[in-house]
């Protein structure tokens, strides 16, 4: 089960630095394709990977996951150069994040970005109370946090939940009742 929700969050330079280096990855990714037909996103990762980490050195290496399927998805490179998307949006301001590198604290998205750049904050800006709850329940890991779309101004985060019982249904029951 999964709910998805946007929250307006406190950008920074951090977060720009984030988005930078995650377009100059996609970018990466779709040069190192060149013309060759990939038909999965996880061959291309495959056969540059050792490249990406040397050219990316000190990234979390998650980041060389989400950027080489954003470069197949957005660029079609599961088909021939002529059949590929054109205007492709290569400079999009957005980072993907995986689910390992994130969870909530505080009242924050934190972020794992890479071995020697540790972690960043940013701070969410819950809009009503069953935003705020549900920051509140991840926070104490009732829920995971699934694969983020972060931009300078927003992040959507989809809240996942395995499976369904009677736990799980009062959880969601906790939520309903915040919103009252």
């Amino acid at each position: 089960m999964m709910l998805s929700e946007i929250f307006e969050i406190e950008s920074g330079r951090e977060v720009d630095d984030l988005i930078g280096a995650f377009i100059k990855m996609v970018k990466w990714w779709v040069e190192k394709a060149g013309d060759r037909v990939w038909e999965r996103y996880d061959h291309l990762r495959t056969a540059f990977y050792k490249d990406w980490t040397e050219e990316f050195r000190g990234w979390s290496t998650q980041l060389a996951h989400s950027s080489a399927l954003e470069a197949h998805s957005r660029l079609r490179l599961d088909k021939p150069p002529g059949e590929r998307a054109v205007a492709a949006e290569l400079d999009l301001p957005i980072a993907i994040l995986h689910p390992q590198m994130t969870k909530i604290e505080n009242g924050c998205l934190r972020v794992f970005v890479g071995k020697n750049m540790g972690y960043i904050y940013i701070k969410l800006k819950p809009t009503n109370r069953i935003q705020a709850a549900l920051l509140a329940q991840a926070e104490k890991r009732l829920w995971k946090i699934g694969q983020v779309i972060l931009s300078r101004r927003w992040a959507i985060i989809p809240f996942v939940m395995d499976g369904i019982d009677s736990e799980r249904l009062k959880i969601i029951d906790d939520l309903l009742e915040t919103s009252h």
